[in-house]
């Protein structure tokens, strides 16, 4: 149990000794982006994992699990792997996430996924308790949309309601938001929950 002594929250610590193949292999999935550096390679050679385990649901909730993983790393952890999301930390980076807010915070629970022709979609707004946010690949630099969204909703503290209509593009064409029950989209996509998507739809094609 690991407790931070001012707010008085506890998160679930779980030690496991030994080198893990799996570890291994969800970082070298997860942190494509720094593969041929030092500190994938101290991973490689690691002897021990540590698993935090505190609820999630809630802005708040987030930032004290960060801060739980954040005081790891200070303790020599060798990067941090965020399940169910699908991207893997170096030290030093997670520390930055941490001093920077909820910028920091989005940006290290949430990633955006471009399906190229499928479209694009969120992962990990579930851990806030909030719906993912998806769009059709029609939408120029769909991806991007999906991250400005996903910032007004959990940054801004922005909110959407079903069926309300936003203009995108230099036409301004306009869509509409849509909550769909399956986890994430397109459908077939890797990571599952159970808050749903908003899905933006072109608004004449919805009937």
């Amino acid at each position: 149990m690991l407790t931070d002594l001012h707010t008085g929250e506890s998160v679930l610590i779980e030690f496991r000794k030994g080198r893990r193949r799996n570890t291994v292999l969800d970082f070298w999935c997860f942190g494509l982006h720094w593969h041929d550096t030092s500190e994938m390679r101290a991973v490689r050679q690691h002897a021990s994992c540590v698993i935090i385990k505190g609820a999630g649901g809630s802005l708040h909730r987030m930032m004290h699990l960060m801060a739980a993983a954040s005081a790891v790393v200070q303790a020599g952890a060798l990067g941090v792997l965020v399940e169910h999301v699908g991207i893997a930390h170096t030290p030093q980076k997670w520390l930055d996430f941490a001093s920077e807010g909820v910028d920091g915070i989005l940006r290290a629970f949430v990633v955006t996924v471009d399906g190229a022709g499928s479209g694009a979609y969120s992962c990990g707004m579930h851990n806030f308790g909030m719906k993912e946010v998806s769009a059709p690949a029609e939408i120029p630099n769909c991806a991007n949309v999906v991250g400005i969204i996903t910032r007004h909703l959990l940054v801004k503290g922005a909110s959407i309601a079903r069926g309300q209509t936003i203009a995108i593009g230099g036409k301004a064409d306009r869509y509409q938001f849509w909550d769909v029950r399956s986890a994430v989209a397109p459908d077939g996509a890797v990571f599952d929950h159970q808050i749903g998507t908003w899905k933006l739809l072109r608004a004449e094609a919805i009937h």
